[in-house]
């Protein structure tokens, strides 16, 4: 048999398949504790195979989840399965943003631009608009859902507006501090000729 776990060994293969495992953050760009993530595997078999058993061996602190309750009442591509899926989608993009947000915002603090107070109002107004479209979710109203979705994501449109706007500029102010550095370097170098050209007396 062979072996995949996501992120450290996330492919392997013996003489007679070959297995693939990718995993998708489900709540932004990286997983964090209490996330979620959708786990893909892609067998490749070398020669023709039976009996293939393929086993889930989660890791301490991690839960799987087999299927739906839903699907008890509902099949899928019913009204109900549609309206789950487009409040579902509404999330998984709210919770994209958000994290891309809070990852650029950082990142700008880091090196020093002044993004304190849209990285305040993300924590406040943002997250809170979050959560609150979050826990709608539970009351299955799909209209309303999808409202406080988009509702919640116009301060997140503001956050990455502003995250991007600040690493363009350390961008331009890095490039601007090389250009500078070469003109000192020029400007250095002219004058080390000139002074040699003066103490030679040429």
């Amino acid at each position: 048999g062979v072996v995949v776990t996501p992120g450290a060994s996330p492919e392997a293969e013996n003489d007679a398949l070959a297995a693939r495992l990718a995993h998708e953050p489900l709540a932004g760009p990286r997983l964090e504790p209490g996330g979620s993530a959708r786990l893909t595997l892609a067998v490749t078999a070398r020669q023709t195979l039976s009996g293939v058993e393929i086993r889930e061996l989660p890791a301490p602190g991690v839960n799987v989840v087999e299927g739906s309750v839903c699907m008890q009442c509902h099949a899928p591509g019913d009204e109900c399965d549609v309206a789950t899926d487009k409040m579902y989608e509404g999330l998984r993009v709210l919770n994209s943003e958000y994290g891309e947000a809070r990852i650029l915002l950082h990142r700008a603090e880091v090196a020093g631009m002044a993004v304190g107070d849209t990285m305040f109002a993300l924590n406040t107004q943002g997250k809170t608009a979050v959560v609150e479209a979050r826990a709608l979710i539970h009351a299955f109203d799909p209209e309303r859902s999808l409202e406080q979705i988009a509702a919640a994501r116009e301060p997140l449109a503001t956050a990455l507006e502003a995250g991007r706007a600040a690493m363009a500029e350390l961008q331009c102010r890095r490039k601007g501090l090389a250009v500078s550095l070469v003109l000192i370097g020029l400007v250095a170098l002219g004058l080390f000729i000139k002074i040699r050209q003066l103490g030679t007396g040429t």
